[in-house]
């Protein structure tokens, strides 16, 4: 997807980030594809970081290109700060992520797919961009704040 996007002339840099020790193997793995594809100014593998908030204020959009997930703490993180999202449409991904509201779902399996998306997000004007954003923020507000959460663990506890 990412090599899909370089050939056409889009302007983006993917900060991966999850480096570590423990996971060194499948990293150095990832950088010669990386290599093999020609594409390393568009991406750049990064340790593993304690300042996510940061690295969320700083970023533009969020990307979770996976094939399960349960309840994605990553965006959930992610849309709290206000960020739009592209992210696999699978599992619970689109109970956070809305098609063209507040980012964007695609097919893991499918590299057309994934780069239709990535262009979606990349061709977005600066009104879109800030409505996808507020969207976001709004989404993580009414699904992920306190209140909810006590008040569906109450119901939970009551319903037995």
């Amino acid at each position: 997807a990412v090599t899909d996007l370089a050939k056409k002339s889009f302007k983006f840099h993917v900060s991966w980030y999850g480096k570590t020790e423990s996971n060194i193997e499948y990293f150095n793995k990832c950088q010669s594809k990386i290599e093999d594809y020609g594409v390393q100014e568009y991406i750049e593998l990064k340790e593993k970081t304690k300042q996510i908030k940061t690295v969320y204020q700083t970023a533009d959009f969020f990307c979770l290109p996976s094939f399960y997930e349960g309840t994605p703490n990553v965006i959930c993180e992610a849309i709290s700060t206000g960020l739009p999202v592209a992210c696999s449409d699978v599992c619970d991904n689109s109970i956070y992520v809305h098609e063209g509201v507040n980012g964007f779902l695609f097919n893991p399996l499918d590299t057309a797919s994934i780069a239709n998306a990535f262009k979606k997000m990349l061709s977005v004007d600066i009104t879109e961009y800030d409505k996808l954003s507020a969207r976001s923020r709004a989404i993580a507000e009414e699904k992920l704040s306190q209140a909810r959460f006590i008040n569906e663990y109450i119901e939970i506890i009551e319903s037995k």
